[in-house]
């Protein structure tokens, strides 16, 4: 008898950071900084994305995801617009924010 292959949780592991420490200053990381957040697969592209308001939950002043010195951008549709998949829509917070100085930033260089 064959098992068959049970589907496995597809999880992206993030921690916050200040926005204003340079890429190539920010220290390891340790396990209590790290949250998971569950990714989901983009219906059209197939590829497993995190979905903005899903980051919120976990970082509440998050205003940029980045890996070491890219930021991380937003998923768009072939007309290079954002795609709204979740109900809370993606904005650059620092024309609304005046703390965003000192907002965090969810990362992916652990």
């Amino acid at each position: 008898m064959l098992q068959e292959a049970i589907p496995q949780e597809q999880i992206q592991a993030l921690r916050s950071v200040d926005k204003s420490v340079h890429p190539n200053s920010v220290p390891l990381a340790t396990p209590d900084e790290i949250y998971h957040v569950e990714t989901q697969v983009d219906p059209d592209t197939q590829k497993d994305i995190v979905l903005w308001d899903d980051i919120l939950q976990a970082f509440k002043d998050a205003v940029q995801v980045r890996h070491k010195t890219k930021v991380v951008p937003f998923l768009k549709g072939k007309d290079f617009r954002i795609n709204r998949i979740s109900g809370n829509s993606p904005k650059d917070r620092n024309s609304s924010n005046p703390t965003a100085r000192s907002a965090t930033t969810a990362t992916t260089n652990l």
